[in-house]
Parts: C-alpha cells; sequence; structure tokens
C-alpha cells in the first residue's frame, strides 16, 4: 500500500483566521476544520492570495481530525487544514476515493491527538478497477432538464394527494411483518 505522501504533494493551507477576513455571499469558500458541508464554513473575499485550486483535498487536522473533501471550487483554508494535490492526474472519482480512505483512519487519532505529523505516512489502499473506471454523473440544472426532456417542468397548480399504492407495487419482504 502506498502512503499518501507517493501519491500527494502535502502542504498546510492558507492557515487564516476566519475573524479576519471579510465574509461576503458568493465569495471564496473557506474551508475549516468542520466535518459538514464538505468543510466549507464560511464565503470570503479574495485576499490578493491564490486560493487552494478546485480538485484539491482538504484534510482537518485538528478538531474534527482527518475530515477529508474533495473542494470542487478554489478555496481558501484555516488554521490546521492540510491541502493535498495529486502528484499525477487522477479523476474525481478517485480523489473521492482517497478522501474515503483517510478518513477510515480517524480511529487512529482519539484522545485529541493531531494528525500533522503523521499525515503523510497514512498508508492508504490503490482503488479497485471498478472506483478507476467509475465516471462521475453529470448534474443537470432543472431548466437544462426541461430542455432536453430528462424531466416535464412541473405543473405547480395540479397538487393533490395521492397513495403510495398508486405510485408502486409494495410487497411484504421475506422479515417484514404485515
Amino acid at each position: 500500500m502506498p502512503r499518501l505522501n507517493e501519491l500527494f504533494r502535502i502542504a498546510y493551507g492558507h492557515n487564516y483566521e476566519l475573524s479576519r477576513l471579510s465574509q461576503v455571499e458568493g465569495g471564496i469558500p473557506f474551508v475549516s476544520r468542520s466535518s459538514r458541508n464538505n468543510g466549507i464554513t464560511a464565503y470570503v473575499e479574495h485576499t490578493g492570495e491564490t486560493p487552494s485550486p478546485a480538485g484539491c483535498i482538504t484534510v482537518a487536522l485538528g478538531g474534527c481530525v482527518l475530515e477529508a473533501f474533495v473542494q470542487p471550487q478554489p478555496c481558501y483554508e484555516g488554521r490546521d487544514v492540510a491541502v493535498l494535490t495529486p502528484l499525477n492526474p487522477m479523476s474525481t472519482v478517485v480523489k473521492i476515493w482517497y478522501a474515503q480512505c483517510i478518513r477510515a483512519n480517524k480511529f487512529r487519532f482519539n484522545y485529541n491527538r493531531q494528525a500533522n505529523k503523521e499525515l503523510p505516512r497514512i498508508d492508504v489502499p490503490l482503488p479497485p478497477e471498478s472506483v478507476t473506471k467509475a465516471v462521475m454523473p453529470t448534474f443537470l440544472t432543472e431548466a437544462q432538464a426541461v430542455e432536453s426532456g430528462v424531466f416535464p417542468p412541473l405543473r405547480h397548480g395540479r397538487w393533490g394527494e395521492v397513495r403510495v399504492s398508486d405510485l408502486f407495487d409494495i410487497e411484504v419482504g421475506d422479515r417484514v411483518a404485515s
């Protein structure tokens, strides 16, 4: 099994304090040591420094240790957040695989241990062929889906109650009592 530092360039993030930045709607994502919302806790104004690139993996080194997320947009990072960029081209699906592998090591950092020195040395399995050949689904906006005929537009005036049995064939399972 390779170590993370054999697959990624691992660097500390920007090390910003959110209280010293200007929060704005629609700004640059600010990633901290959170386990929610892809680690994004705010959106901030451009600081003049180049954000970390879209597609990087951010990893919390303290707080919610080893919470790892693939960032879809360029971002800034708070204190104790590592930024992993692949040494070789890597699909988003494979990056998500490695983020999950990183999270699977959380148990090693119980009792307030931080992962600052250990992160590069974490062993991770290579993804199976089903992951390396997987393709991320393309998500359409509602307007694009309507235009392409994927689904028709909703008719808001025609809502009403519907029985589930009118929509689905309901069967009792082997372990479900009726």
